[in-house]
């Protein structure tokens, strides 16, 4: 299937399914969510699996774009006043995920899939997927708080511990690679100490390449006169960001 057609046909079927979702009360991006899932490859195949896979540039331009805008709804202000209510948020949601889904895995694939050594298989899986799940994706809660218009306290909250917890995901799931990996007999590259420092090490970089970018945006926005030129620079900078960090 081309690419552009098979965008086109997502993003015209996509809208139809948001206009209808909000027909039945419910957010715009649960239409999108199922309209996606029943054209893409696991059910309908509408939109196959080389297609979907050209599409890829698209997902990560909408989360360059997203991350950028959750940065942009955060005031230091708010995050000054909320900062102990944000940080202990974050940790408790994602480390509670961690632990409530590790614990069911473990569990759950035991019974399912008896006769495995628990040290070498269960353990390893649980807490890899444990540390997955203790991401949030930021598309979905955005879309709301965009299209319901919510401003507040709960949503700066909500907005900061979206953008945080991800930076928490990333610390668990380098530790939970690390620690499965042992228990699996795989080994380790480095010292637990190493694996711990090396997702601190690419999120204050993040940071530090996020800031200069952002610095330079500012300074050259002095030489933009108009709202076009402004959306070009904003997304230019953006695109820069996500490709530098990705390299």
């Amino acid at each position: 299937m081309d690419s552009l057609f098979a965008l086109g046909l997502v993003l015209i079927i996509g809208l139809s399914g948001g206009l209808l979702s909000r027909r039945l009360g419910l957010p715009s991006i649960t239409g999108y969510v199922v309209v996606g899932l029943l054209m893409g490859p696991t059910v309908l195949g509408i939109v196959n699996v080389e297609a979907a896979a050209n599409l890829n540039i698209v997902t990560s331009i909408c989360l360059g774009v997203i991350a950028y805008l959750i940065g942009t709804s955060l005031r230091t202000k708010t995050l000054r006043t909320l900062g102990k209510s944000i940080a202990w948020i974050t940790l408790l949601e994602a480390i509670g995920a961690f632990v409530a889904v590790a614990a069911v895995l473990i569990l759950v694939t035991e019974r399912f899939m008896p006769g495995y050594p628990m040290k070498e298989t269960y353990i390893p899986f649980a807490l890899v997927m444990a540390a997955s799940a203790a991401a949030t994706a930021p598309a979905a809660v955005l879309a709301i708080v965009r299209e319901y218009r919510a401003k507040g306290p709960l949503t700066s909250t909500l907005l900061a511990v979206v953008a945080l917890d991800d930076a928490v995901a990333v610390i668990l799931f380098a530790l939970a690679m690390a620690v499965g990996g042992l228990l699996a007999g795989t080994g380790i590259v480095g010292s637990i100490a190493t694996v711990a420092l090396t997702p601190l090490v690419e999120i204050v970089a993040a940071i530090g390449i996020g800031c200069a970018l952002g610095f330079l945006a500012v300074y050259f926005l002095r030489l933009v006169r108009s709202r076009e030129m402004v959306l070009v620079l904003v997304l230019g900078a953006v695109f820069l960001c996500y490709g530098v960090s990705n390299i």
